[in-house]
């Protein structure tokens, strides 16, 4: 684990926390169930346009549609372990773990998606990862798969939109440096 010794973006000071901001960090820790805001959106609140625009994505993207949020997670797991990400691996090997996901299924999402079961979500994953790394090169013969395990447009266009989170998210943390807090050290440990 990499350990910044500062952020290069800091938490948002007590005193400059908005009624707004503080509503957001609110809702993000009852979404997460975390007795704390994460660093990376304690960071992301010295904009609160900012903020405010990475977490309506988040929860749209991660909470809604068809696809269950699990696999989203794993979707999440497995991109940033490909883009090398480290805060985002943590934090989402974390999410998944309270998520009930097995240890087996979150090992293989983070090295070794050929393991990942069922295949239907096999397919998923490695999709997502191939979208996140080289998506001039997909092919027809990508989408096709998705689709002979049973997957429609709406949910093929949902892993893309995952997908496409994940790397922003990835590109947030990594560009401000932050680093993992007590509540994901402690279920990483566990």
């Amino acid at each position: 684990m990499t350990s910044h010794s500062r952020p290069k973006i800091s938490a948002l000071k007590e005193n400059e926390k908005t009624p707004d901001i503080l509503d957001i960090f609110s809702e993000i820790e009852k979404t997460y169930g975390v007795p704390d805001t994460p660093p990376l959106y304690t960071s992301l609140a010295n904009s609160p346009t900012v903020l405010k625009g990475t977490w309506n994505l988040s929860l749209e993207v991660m909470e809604k549609g068809l696809l269950p949020t699990a696999i989203k997670q794993v979707i999440f797991l497995a991109v940033s372990s490909a883009r090398k990400c480290q805060y985002c691996e943590q934090v989402y090997t974390a999410l998944c773990k309270i998520d009930g996901i097995s240890g087996d299924q979150i090992i293989a999402a983070a090295q070794s998606l050929e393991d990942i079961t069922p295949k239907r979500t096999q397919a998923i994953v490695s999709f997502a990862v191939k979208t996140s790394l080289d998506i001039h090169n997909l092919t027809d013969e990508d989408y096709e798969k998705l689709k002979k395990h049973g997957l429609n447009e709406k949910e093929i266009l949902e892993i893309i939109a995952t997908t496409g989170l994940a790397t922003y998210f990835n590109i947030l943390a990594d560009g401000m440096q932050v680093d993992v807090d007590d509540t994901i050290r402690e279920v990483l440990k566990s």
